[in-house]
């Protein structure tokens, strides 16, 4: 059997029901809500997004990875609000339970606010860019440094999950923290 080759980035349009976008909409804490925890809210499974992501997703990269299973754990919704960016990253590969390492990460888009792209970076700078679309699903590969773009209007809102496996990539470290870009002078 020989393996498939994953793409860096992933982007899927029209895949999900609009109705399963508004239940997930109306799940979704109010902005200024206690849940929110540096811009992070666990949602409970019963959310119908989380629910169509777990099981969509799961089944089309089952075909690239035979142990993968959705991180339930890790899973919510987040929010950036105008003036919010993420800085370039890495998750930890490692998950809590310590058995599975994360190896995709997943991005259901609930809205359109003005910027708020999700950004794929080398030590060079943003090599992708996807904008958030309402629907719109992003699928990174998380040995790729990532990065969210300032928001200027409306409030950016995403569903977030990682898919998980027992196996590290051959190359992929394991990593128990987050880590930042390095930084790169040009000589």
């Amino acid at each position: 059997m020989k393996a498939k080759t994953i793409p860096r980035i992933s982007v899927i349009d029209g895949h999900v029901p609009d109705e399963i976008i508004d239940k997930s909409l109306a799940a979704v804490p109010a902005y200024n809500s206690k849940e929110w925890r540096s811009g992070l809210a666990r949602l409970p499974l019963s959310v119908p997004g989380m629910a169509f992501l777990g099981a969509s997703i799961y089944g089309t990269f089952s075909q690239y990875y035979t142990d993968v299973r959705p991180d339930i754990e890790l899973a919510g919704a987040r929010q950036l609000l105008v003036g919010e960016s993420i800085v370039p990253h890495r998750e930890p590969t490692a998950c809590a339970e310590k058995t599975y390492h994360r190896r995709l990460g997943v991005v259901l888009f609930l809205n359109d606010p003005s910027g708020g792209a999700l950004q794929l970076w080398d030590v060079n700078g943003p090599v992708e860019e996807v904008d958030p679309v309402r629907g719109r699903i992003v699928i990174y590969d998380v040995e790729h440094y990532h990065a969210v773009t300032m928001v200027e209007a409306g409030r950016r809102l995403s569903i977030e999950m990682y898919l998980t496996s027992k196996h590290l990539k051959v190359d992929q470290p394991y990593r128990h923290s987050y880590e930042m870009i390095p930084t790169h002078t040009k000589g």
